[in-house]
């Protein structure tokens, strides 16, 4: 079954019969399809987004145009013809397509930086969470001990001597912000933990979750989250 929705802004737009360039068909609990929600509304790109189980729920004629293939995940963007798997590659065609504002630096030093901590995360951080929402994972306990701490020196690297008003919102805060906001389902809670080591982390969850375009990406099952 899909769930259609359509979102907010005014880009994207088809002139010749007026209708949206961009669908993308997504699981709204899945935190790979809210990371990539997120990048589009930054963005403020207009476009039709589908709701729906995974992968087998992909209307035909969207498998037959991108060969998709029932190992491949959820999100699919569609733009008219051309289908674009994979969230990797569909946030850095968005950041193409709609260079404003940047979700990637412009100078090449920073672009290198950036893309190291990328690849870190997927192999650390992200491939952790994966691990814990699998429900075939059985010892969870230590996944999740790890996961927190890797949390907490991610934001003592990252996020401890910048200022909020400073830090450039970015591909990297599009792949943590549907993570962080997901921790209590990960079996961590540190919104109440007074110790000094957590602030950094908790200060870099303020900001995401304040962001202008966070709380418009989430989807009513995710608001639903931290109820």
């Amino acid at each position: 079954m899909i769930d259609h929705n359509q979102s907010v802004a005014a880009k994207a737009i088809d002139p010749e019969n007026n209708s949206y360039l961009l669908r993308l068909y997504h699981n709204d609990e899945c935190h790979y399809c809210h990371r990539i929600r997120l990048a589009l509304r930054a963005k403020n790109v207009t476009l039709d987004t589908f709701a729906i189980g995974d992968i087998r729920d992909l209307p035909q004629d969207v498998q037959e145009l991108g060969a998709i293939s029932k190992t491949d995940k959820l999100p699919i963007l569609l733009e008219r013809d051309f289908v674009i798997p994979r969230p990797e590659i569909i946030i850095l065609y968005i950041d193409e397509r709609f260079p404003t504002p940047p979700l990637i630096p412009t100078i090449p030093s920073d672009r290198v930086k950036l893309r190291s901590t990328i690849h870190s995360l997927d192999s650390g951080i992200i491939s952790l969470v994966d691990n814990i929402l699998d429900e075939e994972t059985k010892s969870k306990a230590a996944l999740i001990r790890k996961l927190s701490n890797s949390l907490i020196d991610f934001s003592y690297e990252y996020f401890d001597d910048v200022s909020p008003k400073d830090h450039k919102f970015n591909i990297i805060d599009c792949m943590l912000a549907p993570i962080l906001w997901r921790i209590h389902k990960l079996g961590i809670n540190l919104e109440n933990n007074k110790l000094p080591k957590y602030e950094p982390l908790l200060a870099y969850m303020n900001y995401l979750f304040s962001h202008p375009a966070f709380i418009g990406s989430c989807s009513k099952k995710e608001l639903k989250m931290r109820a």
